[in-house]
């Protein structure tokens, strides 16, 4: 008899716990809206791993704050305001400070260069050949004669640069990248 009863309570248990819910939800994410408006764009931005983080973060604090009842709006809005000003302040800090940037974030790697592809970088990023030859599919290049280089970004996609770049702009495009 007892399951039985248990099995009721996971089913529904009150009206006072959806109620709760709805009118908790409503709140949080309003909250969150407002927040992330007035924290700027770079908040849910896929730029480096931080800023990932942040974003599942939130998501995970909102989760938690619509259903636990042990949760306040005071302190799910404490916790968004935590993480949304950390990220504020690495992301102040990475740009002030480039030995602060190189120690959060990565930088972009070599992957394929004028018809050679860089295995040592490959294998250092995790990335296959197949990969590379999928990124250049996706921007239009039907045979790898057409690229000219290939780029891990910070943030984890994959850049391809054509032959028809201007080689004195190809110096200042890959000021940044790991050869």
């Amino acid at each position: 008899m007892d399951i039985i009863l248990e099995f009721d309570k996971i089913i529904f248990n009150d009206f006072e716990v959806i109620i709760r819910t709805v009118l908790v939800g409503i709140m949080a994410y309003l909250s969150l809206v407002v927040i992330l408006r007035v924290s700027g764009k770079r908040t849910l931005t896929k730029m480096n791993a931080f800023d990932f983080i942040v974003t599942i973060a939130l998501g995970s604090i909102l989760a938690s704050i619509i259903t636990s009842k042990d949760i306040t709006i005071a302190q799910g809005l404490t916790a968004f305001l935590v993480l949304v000003i950390m990220q504020y302040i690495f992301t102040k800090l990475s740009v002030k400070s480039r030995a602060f940037s190189s120690m959060i974030k990565s930088q972009p790697a070599l992957l394929y260069y004028n018809e050679e592809f860089l295995t040592q970088n490959m294998k250092k990023e995790r990335v296959l050949e197949i990969e590379v030859r999928q990124a250049a599919r996706s921007s239009g290049k039907d045979d790898m004669s057409e690229v000219m280089a290939v780029v891990l970004e910070t943030d984890g996609s994959i850049s391809v640069i054509s032959n028809q770049s201007d080689e004195p702009s190809l110096d200042r495009l890959f000021k940044e990248v790991k050869k």
